[in-house]
C-alpha cells in the first residue's frame, strides 16, 4: 500500500465514521450531562474504530506489506545498510525535509534560567534559522560521558526538561 492509499483509506474511514454520527443524530442531547456522554460514547467508539483499523492495517497487514516493499539483508551491518537504502531514498521524498546547511559559526552562551547547573545554550545558524539546545555537562565528569538527547513538543520549551516550570509533572515524577 502507497502512503496515498493509506491516506486515503484514512479519510474513507473519517467520511464513514462522520456520515455515521450524523445519521445517528450528531449531538441532540437533553442536557448538557447527557451531551457529554454521547460526545464520550461517540470519541470512545471512534477511537476504537480507528484503533481497530490501524492495528489491522499497520501490525495485521504489515508482514505483506514488508514482504514486497524491503529486501534487508541482515549479512552484516555494512549489507544492512546498503540494502536499505533505496527505501530510506524513498521515506525522504515522502519527508521532504529542506536541506538545512550551516551558515555560520556553532556559538555557544550560558543559559541563565539553568545556571546552577552550568547549562549552556547552543546555537548554530542553518540560513534561515537558527537550531538552539541546552547543553549540559555534569559537573562531576571526569571523562565521556553518555549524551542524553531529550525532544520537548510543540508547546513547551527545553528548560522543561530540566524540571523548570514543569507543573504537571510532564518530565519530573
Amino acid at each position: 500500500m502507497t502512503v496515498s492509499q493509506g491516506a486515503s483509506r484514512i479519510a474513507f474511514l473519517i467520511c464513514v465514521t462522520l456520515l455515521g454520527w450524523l445519521g445517528q443524530g450528531g449531538l441532540r442531547a437533553e442536557s448538557p450531562d447527557s451531551l457529554q456522554e454521547v460526545v464520550n460514547d461517540r470519541t470512545e467508539a471512534y477511537r476504537d474504530q480507528l484503533e481497530g483499523y490501524f492495528r489491522k492495517v499497520l501490525i495485521d497487514e504489515y508482514p505483506e506489506r514488508a514482504a514486497t516493499a524491503w529486501d534487508r539483508d541482515y549479512s552484516s551491518l555494512d549489507a544492512f545498510i546498503e540494502s536499505v537504502k533505496p527505501n530510506r531514498r524513498r521515506w525522504r521524498s515522502v519527508l521532504n525535509p529542506p536541506e538545512l546547511v550551516p551558515s555560520g559559526a556553532m556559538t555557544r552562551r550560558p543559559c541563565t534560567s539553568l545556571e546552577e547547573i552550568s547549562a549552556e545554550w547552543v546555537t548554530l545558524p542553518l540560513g534561515w534559522l537558527d537550531s538552539e539546545a541546552i547543553l549540559v555537562i555534569p559537573s562531576n565528569a571526569t571523562g565521556p560521558v553518555p549524551l542524553i538527547i531529550a525532544q520537548h513538543g510543540i508547546g513547551s520549551f527545553p528548560e522543561k526538561v530540566f524540571g523548570l516550570l514543569d507543573d504537571d509533572y510532564l518530565y519530573h515524577n
